[in-house]
């Protein structure tokens, strides 16, 4: 009965022994588990903000690479969603999260696929609206805190985990100290029994040792068979077993002890402790042989060899009264669980680094988060370096940030241009920069991100000798990052993030603060360049719609604001004002002084206008007046005092000179009712005015003496076009970079029986008012196309380019007519060009958009005439389908002696380059212009230095005959 009873208590021990070494592997998993988890929702977070970053990068700037980055991080989370999906099959309450972020998730992305189609289709404002009204920031938030709850339930079921295995391991434990002492209580009692078996025996075999010797020989061999089952039983216990007596002899042991402590010894019963054990061994274990004796059980871990451990028990044997009979030693093989603690313990050290870790890059990615809401809500450089520094404070819990900029010469101290943080503001960083020269925290780190352009750290402030001038406001900061601030391939200044600990900032917090410097300086360019480009818009703004020389609006924007009068219908006066004798002043005193007379001239004009009038120069010695509400007489008293004012002497180098002036009238809607009928009759009453001698004179119709005339000219112009009166004039077009000829322009003229060659100056305008300019421009496209099938297989097929007037562009039939034409004559695309001015482009923006972006898809390039005349938008402009832009022969003609023309050419030729187009420069008459065109890098040139309009047989002789331009050396 005693043998099966050890024997069931030694099945225990294995059996709770392999529990214990189950459960430690059940732990490892599970703790293995929950980390893959947190560590895939923690790359979930991390590549949601990449793409929200590179979704903003893409609105600011539409780079295709950005949208595939961006399309590659969608399908790496998708992959890490579908992984946290598996991994969590035995939740359903965190499957049911996970479903729910996949959905946010799905949502984000429809938001921005619309986003990107708004960007490319409308453009970038388009897109800023568009995202602020969508829900971008509330299922930026959902999806943020439905992945906070995923990891806080992940949390909770490990601490939870950790916990029942703490639990079960105590059980574990208990139970094995509750079987160990019940085995040595049985192998005691055994001991006891056998004990007094032998006692008994020896008695009886004194009595009736000759009666019972048979017996007793039967009796001691069942002992011996006991004694042998015992130490069978004792032998087989898996780790090591002992009992002691009071005196520290051994009482009995099994075999695993003796092998352990004295493997040299074939049996140690009798022995003491002391001349079994090593001295040093021994040494260490009589505290606890020492609390045995006086009855305390005693439980410790020991490791006998570098690769084992063993759980050792020391329980004490007493009697009734107490004394302490001896103890019992039982030794488990816990090597298993060692090692599982150690594997938790390590999966626990690990997971505590990574949470720091996170713990920094979340600090971060608020910091990098915050930073890009700074960079798009900004309005200007010095708001983006502001907003910056307060986000890294503010959303990172940073001590302080602070922007510092390089100074504009060699060895010039730092300049703080914006902090956060810093007690005392920016005049205390100034003030001790000032005092000690340099940055009053991160000092050398600062200096030397913006030396070599790289970041810099500078840890345990307070400790370093170098920051010693600064001590006082070191003490405020334990550790600092400098990030230098790069734009394009120079570094401009530094980015200086401060922590309170004296050693912070890992690599991939500070990979990801770099990422924040490098927002900083994206935005700073951006802001510079937009700062620029406004200054550009500015200066064209005022070029397009003011004269440089007087200040005074010009005539694009005088004829803009009677279109305006005319539109609210009010009425008003028009006065044109003409300066006599500029000529002269410029010949006899040169043009200095004659542009001193009309800055003079235009600035007592402006005096004398009441405050609502608009005073501009038209053009040369041509000045304007609008006199709203002007009708009756009020423009003849102002026209009489304003004679009387422009008769007073004017100095002008030195002298007193006197200038006349004329001046026509005519007033909206009395004598027109369009802004080119009143500037005619104006200019119609100034010259009536002149011709009489009179110093202002009211436009009257019978001034229209040559009307009878003008209907003549009609009739003959109408049997011109009916009858082949007309002839097709081409001035050639030269590619400046190749020399060869690349196209022409196609002029009518009109071969008068009486009159000769007349120019279309003489009769444009008269077709236009009688609408005979639809068949006059049917004749010239058909000339071309014409010409162009003769010419089909020779040299000569370049592409010609038509003038399309104001009225052509509103018929209606215009791209049906060009098409019928085109298919009749069998032009290829590209080989009819239509030329327009800005001016008529403008008339009908809306209408004209859409003509021009038929008659493109039909294969008819664009260009537009004139440019700079005219009074055309950019953000009109770059709409349209424009291939060329002629710059007007006005700028062309005055850029060699003009520096103010010179520059609106170059700008106006990096325009139509950034737009996409090539630029044409019309009026090239001299070398001097050529080589002047060819350093601004003009594409075409056109004009009398390479032609004059010639007859359209003339025109193959001339092309065999041409020779480019040699190009200036160093070209």
């Amino acid at each position: 009965m005693s043998f099966a009873a050890s024997l069931l208590v030694v099945i225990g021990l294995a059996a709770t022994t392999a529990r214990l070494a189950d459960n430690a592997a059940n732990a490892s998993r599970l703790v293995v588990h929950t980390y893959a988890l947190l560590d895939g929702l923690a790359r979930v977070r991390a590549s949601a903000l990449d793409i929200e970053l590179t979704s903003q990068y893409f609105r600011l700037s539409p780079d295709p690479a950005l949208l595939a980055q961006r399309d590659a991080m969608f399908a790496e989370r998708a992959r890490l969603l579908a992984h946290i999906s598996k991994l969590m099959q035995d939740n359903p309450t965190q499957l049911q999260r996970l479903r729910d972020l996949n959905a946010v998730v799905d949502e984000r992305i429809a938001i921005n696929r619309r986003i990107e189609v708004v960007r490319n289709g409308e453009g970038a404002e388009a897109a800023a609206r568009y995202m602020q009204s969508t829900a971008l920031q509330e299922t930026r938030e959902r999806m943020y805190r439905i992945i906070r709850e995923l990891e806080t339930e992940e949390y909770r079921l490990l601490s939870v985990r950790n916990a029942e295995q703490e639990a079960a391991n105590r059980r574990t434990v208990a139970a094995d100290v509750g079987a160990a002492i019940l085995l040595a209580l049985l192998l005691a009692a055994n001991y006891l029994t056998i004990r007094r078996q032998q006692r008994k025996a020896d008695s009886a075999t004194r009595q009736v040792q000759q009666l019972l010797e048979r017996q007793v020989e039967e009796h001691s061999a069942q002992l011996r068979l006991s004694q042998a089952y015992l130490e069978g039983v004792i032998n087989s216990v898996p780790g090591l077993l002992a009992y002691i007596d009071a005196q520290q002899r051994y009482v009995f042991t099994n075999r695993n002890y003796v092998e352990r402590f004295a493997s040299g010894r074939a049996d140690i019963i009798g022995l003491t402790v002391r001349e079994v054990l090593d001295p040093e061994l021994y040494a260490r274990l009589a505290p606890v042989i020492a609390r045995a004796l006086s009855g305390d059980t005693v439980i410790y871990d020991w490791q006998p060899t570098p690769d084992s451990w063993e759980l050792i028990h020391v329980v004490p044997q007493q009697d009734s009264a107490g004394r302490t009979l001896g103890y019992y030693v039982l030794g488990t093989e816990i090597t298993e669980r060692k090692r599982a603690e150690e594997q938790i313990r390590s999966l626990n050290e690990a997971l505590t680094q990574r949470l720091d870790e996170l713990q920094h890059v979340s600090r971060a990615l608020r910091t990098l988060s915050a930073g890009n809401r700074s960079l798009l809500h900004a309005r200007d450089e010095a708001d983006l370096l502001d907003n910056m520094c307060q986000a890294i404070v503010s959303a990172g819990g940073y001590r302080m940030a602070c922007v510092w900029y390089r100074g504009a010469e060699a060895g010039a101290m730092l300049q703080p241009m914006a902090q956060y943080g810093h007690p005392g503001g920016m005049e205390a960083l100034l003030r001790i920069r000032d005092g000690g020269g340099g940055d009053p925290a991160a000092g050398h780190a600062v200096a030397q991100a913006i030396r070599e352009g790289v970041p810099r750290i500078a840890r345990r402030l307070h400790e370093d000798a170098a920051y010693a001038p600064w001590r006082k406001e070191v003490t405020l900061y334990g550790c600092c990052i400098a990030n230098p601030l790069r734009l394009g391939g120079e570094t401009i200044g530094a980015l200086a993030i401060y922590s309170s600990n004296v050693d912070d900032f890992s690599d991939s917090e500070s990979a990801l603060l770099a990422e924040s410097a490098d927002d900083m300086a994206f935005g700073i360019v951006t802001f510079r360049e937009r700062a620029e480009q406004e200054r550009t818009r500015q200066l064209m703004h005022r070029l397009t719609w003011y004269d440089e020389l007087t200040g005074l609006p010009n005539g694009n924007r005088f004829t803009r604001l009677i279109h305006e009068n005319i539109e609210r219908g009010e009425s008003f006066a028009l006065l044109q004002i003409n300066v006599e004798r500029l000529r002269d002043i410029n010949e006899a005193l040169g043009f200095v002084y004659g542009d001193d007379l009309l800055r003079q001239f235009g600035a007592r004009l402006s005096n004398a206008a009441p405050a609502e009038a608009t005073v501009a120069r038209l053009r040369g010695d041509e000045f304007g007046i609008l006199l709203p509400d002007g009708a009756g007489d009020e423009a003849q008293i102002f026209a009489r005092n304003l004679e009387r004012l422009l008769l007073q002497a004017f100095p002008i180098a030195d002298l007193s000179i006197e200038v006349a002036a004329k001046i026509g009238i005519a007033r909206y809607p009395e004598h027109g009712a369009s802004s080119h009928a009143l500037f005619q009759h104006m200019d119609i009453a100034l010259n009536h005015a002149r011709m009489h001698h009179l110093g202002y004179a009211v436009f009257d119709p019978s001034y229209s003496h040559a009307q009878a005339a003008r209907l003549v000219m009609i009739g003959e112009l109408r049997h011109a076009i009916e009858n082949n009166g007309l002839r097709l004039y081409l001035q050639p077009k030269i590619d400046m970079r190749s020399g060869a000829v690349c196209g022409a322009e196609g002029l009518v003229r009109w071969m008068h029986e009486k009159r000769g060659i007349v120019g279309p100056n003489e009769f444009i305008a008269l077709a236009e008012q009688t609408m005979l300019i639809k068949p006059l421009t049917e004749w010239v496209i058909d000339a071309a196309l014409r010409l162009q099938q003769e010419w089909l297989h020779t040299r000569c097929a370049v592409p010609i380019a038509i003038n399309l007037s104001a009225v052509n562009l509103r018929d209606a039939g215009l791209p049906e007519a060009l098409r019928a034409l085109r298919t009749e004559r069998g032009s290829a695309r590209g080989m009819l060009e239509i030329e327009l001015t800005e001016s008529m482009l403008m008339e009908d923006a809306e209408h004209a958009l859409q003509v021009l972006a038929g008659l493109r898809d039909d294969g008819v390039p664009l260009h537009i005439d004139d440019f700079g005349t005219g009074y055309s938008s950019l953000s009109y402009l770059s709409r349209l389908p424009v291939d060329c832009i002629k710059i007007d022969r006005s700028f062309v003609n005055d850029m060699l002696h003009n520096e103010n023309a010179a520059r609106i050419v170059r700008s106006t030729i990096d325009l139509a380059h950034d737009l996409g187009c090539k630029v044409v420069a019309e009026g090239v008459e001299s070398r001097e212009h050529w080589d002047r065109l060819a350093s601004f890098g003009c594409d075409i040139a056109q004009g009398f230095f390479i032609a004059k309009p010639m007859a359209a047989q003339d025109f193959p002789g001339w092309m065999e005959a041409f020779q480019a331009p040699q190009m200036p050396s160093g070209a």
